[in-house]
């Protein structure tokens, strides 16, 4: 899958989400946290690349438990890093995304 696709989907989603339920009114401030919802999108290439189709299925990072790991690391950033609550749904989505469309879509 397309590297921007995985990190404009899980972008284009917060944003759009914030934007109508109108909870930011520093658009500087939701732009940045758009961002760190796209590179959420983002970690698993990150973390391992694939460049074939047999390594994507056999990296970790591409499992079930990726999405149970960002959870516990959002966990760990709202309490530590004081970033707003919401990032405890929206970055474990954001990797479910990921995941999601490396499985719908299997030709990159």
């Amino acid at each position: 899958m397309l590297i921007l696709a995985h990190f404009s989907v899980p972008f284009y989603s917060y944003y759009l989400t914030d934007r109508l339920l109108k909870k930011y009114k520093d658009k500087k401030e939701l732009f940045l946290y758009s961002c760190v919802v796209g590179l959420a999108g983002l970690t698993p290439d990150i973390f391992r690349a694939h460049l074939t189709l047999s390594s994507r299925y056999n990296a970790f990072s591409h499992t079930a438990f990726a999405p149970l790991i960002a959870l516990v690391v959002s966990v760990l950033a709202v309490f530590f890093l004081q970033i707003p609550k919401r990032f405890l749904f929206w970055i474990p989505v954001a990797v479910t995304t990921h995941l999601l469309l490396d499985a719908v879509i299997r030709r990159y």
